[in-house]
């Protein structure tokens, strides 16, 4: 097994980096890359992707608490991982919190501080649902942001 890691393209061009995924590589093993001919790539078993399609590449921080509600199911059809950032205000001094579900599993809590906020901060994979839950209380929905 190998990460295959700053593949240089052709003269000119941009390098790539790729983060390799149960990739193994068979004969012949590149030991060294010139910018000139073509390149033939190993035989390879596995899923080679683009660093750039990880998350935070080209993408930004959107203040989304407009359109979300507590324990309502989200999608995420961006087609990359986004990560969410959601602030409850709770009654003060009361145990209250937030839940998060990501397609279905329970991935995260927060309860309430003495300031009456509860914070919690997650990932949701692509094509997976999504949705934060009040776990007591009737918290409110302070803030949701989503890095996408």
């Amino acid at each position: 097994s190998s990460v295959l890691n700053a593949i240089p393209a052709t003269a000119g061009a941009v390098n790539s980096t790729y983060i390799a995924s149960g990739v193994t590589l068979t004969s012949p093993v590149i030991s060294s890359i010139t910018n000139t001919g073509t390149l033939t790539l190993p035989t390879t078993t596995g899923t080679l992707a683009l660093q750039s399609d990880g998350i935070g590449f080209s993408q930004t921080w959107q203040v989304v608490t407009g359109s979300r509600a507590l324990s309502t199911t989200y999608y995420n059809t961006t087609g990359k991982p986004i990560m969410a950032f959601v602030r409850l205000t709770c009654g003060t001094g009361e145990l209250q919190g937030a839940y998060v579900v990501v397609n279905g599993v329970g991935v995260g809590a927060g309860s309430s501080a003495a300031n009456g906020q509860s914070q919690v901060t997650f990932i949701v994979p692509p094509s997976q649902s999504y949705e934060v839950q009040a776990n007591s209380g009737s918290p409110t929905l302070g803030t949701w942001a989503e890095l996408r």
